[in-house]
Order: structure tokens, then sequence, then C-alpha cells
């Protein structure tokens, strides 16, 4: 009898749950909140909601939920939602979460309503997650073998509360030990583990651990390690949505807690396993999203990034990659190796930097500067290696390579400002640093660029309209006079 009512709840559930579940897009990936949703456009009015109100407050709670849940599920939801905030039926719904016993589908329909009531920045989210009460009913909720149909509801609820934040209330939830929770639920098998409810839960740890450079995380070191598990074994899935959004979990831990990349390299088969993961996998988003985070090791210390290019033969790695025909996302590809490329050249050991610029990525690279999309990138890479401390190895860049040739053509196109302005930073990089070896090596700087016809570019550009322009070439000229 339990299993036949468990069926029918799940699929009265399946039945008035449409997610917004577009096609998976980065765009798709990318956003932080996501909404119970059909077509149908419908408005509220001021008597609906009063309606609404009268009809909670006697305890008329079914007929009233659903419809309440009817309404917020349809297009016009953020007209909805901001005439629903001017009512004080959102706190007669938290009272009556509250209450101590309250029918199975009655509890469904409350973690509908909430989860589209904090799709928005109407309802103050952090309120909710600081009501120890009814974050305390959500946690028990979450571990009763009985209500697995519903952990789901629970997941999506708590992915909208965190999302769109600065790490506040990420930190909220943390407080709670909700980390230490989710692991001796998965420990335990209490997470249930259907697609549909997998996906949700992967969604909100991907927002959970959300991580921007410009703020603080909202979560430490141990809860990353404590989820980290979790994140390796769900990336593992065949399900895209379900690797998708680890992926995007694990870059952000790794972004936010360097030593998340030592971990990684420190099992050597969980980084093997990425890489394998991004040669054989046959959809393009889950290789970009995967080479994306093998890319960002790069961030890391000279340390990492030595073993990344020794051990790891990332160079390899990269430009098997980068020369692969046939990519819808072609050039995405190559920007991201080219992000991965600019970082490795930040370390300072003489044989690792010395194996970057004799690598055929280098030459191959090169080839792309007609390729407006990426050449920007292509030119940072050169920016990098202008900047380089030894003498020897930036003579070799700057004869050897094409480099001269690739800036000047660049300086010709005059594609954008902002490409102008970092050829101009190439050449004075070169010309200052290889200048601080001997006058002889400055003159052989400077004479190669000016072999080239860079001096009739400079006395041009010393007019330009732009001033940032104008101004960085007047100081690249009193550079090369002195």
């Amino acid at each position: 009898m339990a299993e036949i009512l468990g069926d029918l709840l799940k699929q009265k559930r399946d039945n008035f749950r449409v997610e917004l579940r577009k096609k998976a897009t980065e765009e798709l990936f990318k956003q932080k909140r996501r909404m119970f949703t059909n077509n149908e456009q419908t408005q509220l009015t001021d008597e609906k909601i009063h309606i609404w109100y009268m009809n909670l407050v006697n305890q008329n709670y079914e007929e009233t939920l659903d419809e309440i849940r009817q309404y917020l599920s349809n297009s016009t939801v953020e007209y909805n939602l901001t005439l629903i905030n001017k009512h004080e039926v959102y706190s007669l719904l938290l009272n009556i979460w509250n209450k101590q016993e309250l029918d199975y589908h009655i509890i469904q329909q409350l973690l509908y309503i909430f989860a589209n009531l904090h799709s928005y920045n109407i309802f103050d989210d952090l309120k909710l997650l600081q009501n120890e009460q009814l974050m305390g009913k959500l946690f028990n909720l979450l571990q009763m073998t009985t209500y697995k149909q519903i952990q789901s509801q629970i997941f999506f609820l708590l992915a909208n509360l965190v999302g769109m934040d600065n790490g506040v209330k990420a930190r909220q939830l943390a407080d709670y030990g909700f980390c230490t929770l989710i692991k001796k639920m998965w420990i335990n098998n209490l997470i249930y583990f259907e697609i549909e409810n997998i996906k949700d839960f992967c969604w909100f740890l991907s927002n959970f651990f959300q991580y921007d450079s410009s703020n603080v995380a909202g979560f430490t070191l141990s809860e990353v390690k404590e989820v980290l598990p979790i994140v390796l074994e769900c990336i593992k899935q065949n399900e895209k949505e379900i690797k998708l959004y680890s992926l995007i979990t694990l870059k952000n831990m790794c972004l936010a807690k360097e030593e998340v990349f030592v971990i990684i390299l420190n099992k050597l088969k969980i980084f093997n396993d990425l890489m394998e993961m991004q040669r054989t996998s046959e959809d393009e988003e889950v290789q970009l999203k995967t080479l994306e985070i093998i890319a960002s090791f790069a961030l890391a210390d000279d340390q990492i990034t030595t073993q990344l290019v020794n051990e790891f033969k990332i160079l390899d790695f990269f430009l098997q990659i980068y020369i692969q025909p046939g990519r819808n996302k072609q050039k995405e590809f190559k920007k991201i190796i080219l992000w991965g490329l600019n970082n490795l050249c930040c370390n300072e050991k003489f044989e690792v930097l010395q194996t970057i610029i004799q690598h055929d990525l280098i030459k191959i690279m090169q080839k792309d500067e007609n390729e407006t999309e990426i050449i920007k990138d292509i030119l940072e890479v050169m920016r990098s290696l202008s900047q380089l401390k030894n003498i020897d190895l930036l003579k070799y860049v700057l004869m050897s390579r094409n480099v001269a040739d690739i800036v000047m053509n660049q300086l010709k196109l005059k594609i954008s400002k902002a490409i102008v302005l970092t050829c101009l930073n190439i050449v004075h990089n070169f010309a200052y640093q290889i200048g601080k070896h001997t006058q002889s090596d400055i003159n052989m700087a400077i004479e190669l660029f000016i072999s080239k016809g860079f001096d009739k570019i400079l006395n041009q550009l010393e007019f330009d309209s732009d001033n940032d322009i104008n101004l960085e070439a007047q100081r690249l000229n009193e550079t090369f006079l002195q």
C-alpha cells in the first residue's frame, strides 16, 4: 500500500511539475535561479489574493495552495510576486509551514510555492535562511526516508535561496552544518538516487559553491573537503546535466580554494580521469567545461604548474585539442587553451618556461593571427612572454618566433583600441626587459621592430584621435629615444 501511495504521489508530482529545463546550453548553466513553470498567461488581482488570504485563515489549505501554485507557475510570475508582496499571504504561508503536523501533499505544495516565491529578488532569502524553525523542519524532511520524493523540491528551494549570492547566504546555510549533513546523507545512501533528484541536488551544489573572485567565498576549505568526493562521483554520471553542474561546482571549488588543486593532483587518477573525460566525451559542452577546469589548474603556484607541464604533459594535451577539427565551438576551445597557456607563462622556473616557448603550441597558435575572435588571446600570451625575466629566453622568443611580424600586422590592421594598446605594450616590454641587460641588446630589439616599419606606425599613432593610444605611443617613442 505504501509503495502504491508513493507511486501515486510521484505521478501526481510529475503531472503538475513542469520544470523550466531548456536545452543544456552554457546560458542555462550560468543561470543561478530557476522556476517551476508553465506557459499560461495569468495575472493576479488584489481581490484574488484577498480570497486566498481568507481561505488560508479558514484552513482551506489544499485547494487554495494548489491555486497559488498554479498562479506562481506562469510567465507573468514576476508581476504576480510583486503583487503578493503587497499582502500578508507570504507570512501566512510561513505560519502554515511551521505547524507541527502537515499532510504530505500540503508540504509538497508549500515547497513549490516557496521555491517560486524565491525565484526573484523580491522576498528576503537571507531572512528565510535565518529562520531556524523553518530550516530545521527542512533538514528533518530531507533525511526522512519516507519523504524521499520531496528531496528534489527541497534542493530546488535551497538552490534558489542561495542563488545570485555574494557568499553571505551560502555561509548562513553552511553554519547549520549543512555540508556535514550532506556528507552523512550521501554515505548512508539517504540522498534519493533518482535522475531528477540528483539533477536538482547537483544544481543546488553549483549554486552553494558559487564563487566570484570579487567576493568572499561562502564556504571553508573543510566544507569543500566534505563535499568534494560527492562532486567527483557525480561528475562520472552519464546524465549530462548532472555532469555539467558538478563540473561547474568543481571549478568554483578550485578557484575559491587553491588547496583543491593540490588535493586533485595528489590523487593522480582524478586528474587523469578529467583529461580522459575531456578526450572521450562526445558532448562539446562537457568537453568545454572539463577543459575549463583543467586549464584553471594553470592558475596555481609554480609547483603545481611545473607538475602540469612535466608530469601531465599539459602542453601536448592542449595542442591535441587546439588542432582538433570539426567542432562547432572551435573558437571557445582555443580561447580556453590560450587562457591556460597564458597562466602557465607566469611560472618562473627556467626549465618550464623553456619547455613552453619551444613547444609547437606557441608556433601553431601564431597561425591563427587572422582569427579576429581569438587574436586578443594570442596577444595576451605574447604579452606574458614579453615579460620573461631571463634574457636568453626573451631573446629566443623575439628572434625565433613571429612575434614582431604579428604585432606589426595587428598595429596596421588596427582592429580595436584594446589590440593596439596590447601590441604597444608588448613592444615596450621587449625593449624594456631586454634593455635591462646591455645597450646592444636594446638596440637589437628596437632595430628588429624598426626593420618591420614600426617607427612609421609609431609616428602615426602619436597623433591618433584616441587619447590613450597617442599617450602610449608618445611614451614608447621616448623609451626608444632613451
